[in-house]
């Protein structure tokens, strides 16, 4: 029988990070999920991890690719579940029993569901709430990598990865949202985010993909869309010169200690009870 979740992996000479994602997995108390990794051709060794992995057992390919999002789609394609979740090289779930509580949304009617994030901010592991499906007008409202998506709503090419190198996962939702696609918000972290990925480190050339975006998707005019790029590099600049203030708005709850590589559930869940007075959101 098919899997109820895929679980797509993008990976190209990163196979520490690889082992971090498989050690999430393998550590999952809920197991109705496979696994598929898609190699952008490395030579470090990645792939032949990833073929040596158990539990979960991976379905390898490699295949040299036109960047991430080209292997995402790749993987798409390949995945056999009625949901599919895209989670990179390095990054994981974020706590053992994440799957678990996501399984009862995956019996849904929703087209996507999307939650929480625990990322890497001011040197701690912070839970960062995911903003409402509204306010998409500003950019993505969680990481991609706590977004699943319903299979048959993808198609077969979901990522714009020729036109979109940074921004193509906020070009896929907002075109999913445009077009009437039910969206439920989960109450709870699903992915831990390793920084310092490649929007991170091509931010500038992110918010200008997000401008054409909006100009596209939202016919929005150029008044509102240099306003909405003015916030987001406010924004950054904020996080930049001032982190641990900028960490005391956008997130929530109390700090973990910054080594963590898996957010045990009953911890997590006492952060989200300490977090629940706290969800005011900043742009």
């Amino acid at each position: 029988m098919a899997p109820a979740l895929s679980i797509v992996t993008t990976c190209r000479d990163h196979q520490a990070g690889l082992a971090r994602t498989h050690e999430t997995l393998r550590r999952q108390s809920w197991r109705d999920f496979e696994w598929i990794v898609q190699d952008g051709g490395s030579t470090d060794g990645s792939a032949e991890f990833a073929k040596g992995c158990r539990s979960p057992k991976a379905d390898v390919a490699v295949a040299a690719d036109d960047g991430p999002y080209d292997g995402m789609n790749r993987g798409a394609r390949r995945a056999a579940g009625r949901y599919v979740l895209f989670l990179n090289a390095g990054d994981g779930l974020a706590s053992t029993d994440t799957l678990e509580r996501l399984a009862p949304f995956l019996d849904s009617r929703a087209d996507i569901v999307y939650g929480d994030s625990i990322e890497a901010a001011a040197g701690f592991w912070r839970l960062k709430k995911a903003r409402p499906p509204g306010r998409l007008w500003y950019g993505m409202p969680t990481h991609h990598q706590a977004i699943v998506f319903l299979r048959r709503s993808l198609g077969s090419r979901p990522y714009d990865h020729e036109r979109y190198r940074i921004a193509a996962d906020y070009d896929l939702l907002l075109r999913l949202h445009r077009h009437g696609s039910e969206i439920v918000r989960a109450p709870f972290p699903i992915c831990r985010f390793e920084p310092d990925g490649m929007s991170a480190r091509q931010a500038r050339r992110g918010r200008e993909e997000q401008r054409a975006i909006r100009r596209r998707v939202l016919n929005m005019s150029r008044a509102d869309n240099l306003s909405v790029s003015l916030l987001q590099l406010a924004a950054a600049g904020f996080r930049g010169m001032l982190p641990r203030l900028y960490s005391r708005f956008r997130h929530a709850g109390a700090p973990l200690q910054a080594d963590l590589p898996v957010i045990e559930g009953a911890a997590e869940r006492e952060i989200e009870a300490r977090a629940a007075v706290e969800d005011a959101q900043l742009p």
